[in-house]
């Protein structure tokens, strides 16, 4: 399959208003974060060395306490605002009904538990090391031992509905994502990967994404097959997630990917990310454009514009178009970069997709709100085959469609 990298230019951005991910402070710069859980666009949770919440979206987090506990919770997940439990060493599983005000503590085997996850307000799962697995019905005060079928460590949970779970994991050279259709019950192995699977989420009950430590998958069959779905450069990254089908994102040590085509593409977002490895990204439900992202010694970025505009996504005056307009490519025919204007007359949600000869979706240069103005983007199709291609515009009730030739 021929994946098409976008090459884009980079906006000169001079004021704060066009931020695309901000630091935020935490209690600390000490504490590392690994688990994030967005409740609403205000309220959201984040679990490491310390359990931190917020109610104003990040401008201020506190600290939360649990009694007689002061190692790393790895995992945690929330029912609602107040509801929640959390995971950590030495079999301990950890529950609040008052948004963390106090936690019960119980313990469940001795190893180390790395994930957790409700799919209400009774049924939940938890995994860790060595293959370990339970299950509670009652809501976290009681567990049972199930049998996963791998000895391997369990890192991530995902869940579509009550009965429905895909648990990553691994170690060393070896990885592995298991299912279950009876709400954890029993299981079976889905496929095996060359490094461990640390993120696994669904959006819907076929559609999935996987991601190693250098490597993101995707499956469209509920988990049966996995597809190698390139990320955009090669490296270490540490954190990935889908906001939905088709937005998503990944960041290694210096830069954060974003995708507008379910993986198909993806290009870099122009942003400065703090000097530490990033562990989770969270939206905040229902929102592409809401979002954090936390990482060790105390990083914590936060956007409410999804990061901002793409790279190559160039403003290019600040006057206003009276029409909307949809410029030829230039140079046309092109090898293999080439520019599209592109006139916004007012403020609104704007796609750009390029197409084969057959009605292919072949890329998606801008699928996001852009401010009324004069744009360029930027176009680099050295992945693709020689031929004609159609690229096209919707915004509002104006389309309109034009072909360009790449020659080689």
């Amino acid at each position: 399959m021929k994946i098409i990298k976008l090459l884009f230019l980079v906006i000169l951005i001079c004021t704060s208003a066009n931020s695309q991910w901000v630091q935020q402070n935490t209690p600390d710069n000490t504490s590392w974060y690994y688990d994030l859980e967005a409740i609403t666009q205000n309220t959201v949770y984040c679990a490491g060395g310390k359990v931190i919440k917020t109610v104003n979206g990040g401008t201020t987090w506190s600290p939360l306490t649990i009694a007689g506990y002061t190692s790393t919770v790895w995992g945690i997940s929330f029912y609602n605002s107040t509801t929640g439990w959390g995971c950590g060493f030495t079999g301990k599983i950890f529950k609040t009904v008052n948004g963390g005000g106090q936690w019960t503590t119980v313990t469940v085997g001795t190893e180390a538990f790395r994930d957790i996850v409700f799919a209400n307000q009774s049924t939940g799962l938890v995994c860790g090391d060595i293959g370990r697995l339970y299950k509670s019905t009652n809501g976290g005060d009681n567990w049972t031992a199930k049998n996963p079928g791998t000895t391997l460590m369990l890192r991530c949970i995902t869940n579509y509905n009550a009965s429905h779970f895909w648990i990553g994991g691994g170690s060393g050279s070896d990885g592995i994502i298991v299912k279950s259709t009876n709400s954890g019950d029993s299981w079976e192995t889905m496929q095996t990967f060359e490094r461990p699977i640390k993120k696994i989420q669904f959006v819907n009950s076929t559609t999935g994404f996987a991601a190693s430590d250098s490597r993101v998958y995707k499956s469209t069959n509920g988990g049966a097959n996995w597809v190698d779905i390139n990320l955009p450069t090669s490296g270490y990254f540490l954190t990935f997630h889908m906001a939905n089908a088709n937005v998503g994102y990944a960041s290694n040590w210096d830069n954060t990917y974003k995708t507008l085509d379910g993986g198909a593409t993806w290009f870099e977002q122009n942003t400065v990310l703090p000097t530490t490895s990033m562990h989770d990204i969270e939206f905040a439900p229902g929102s592409t454009s809401i979002g954090w992202m936390c990482g060790s010694d105390g990083a914590m970025v936060y956007t409410n514009n999804s990061g901002g505009n793409a790279i190559g996504i160039e403003p290019i005056s600040g006057s206003v178009p009276e029409n909307y307009s949809l410029g030829q490519n230039f140079p046309n025919p092109f090898n293999p970069t080439t520019n599209i204007r592109l006139n916004v007359p007012k403020s609104g949600f704007v796609k750009l997709t390029v197409f084969d000869m057959t009605g292919r979706e072949t890329a998606v240069l801008v699928n996001e709100n852009l401010s009324a103005g004069e744009y360029n983007v930027d176009f680099n199709a050295a992945a693709l085959t020689s031929g004609v291609y159609f690229y096209r515009v919707e915004a509002g009730s104006f389309t309109d469609v034009k072909k360009m030739m790449l020659v080689k």
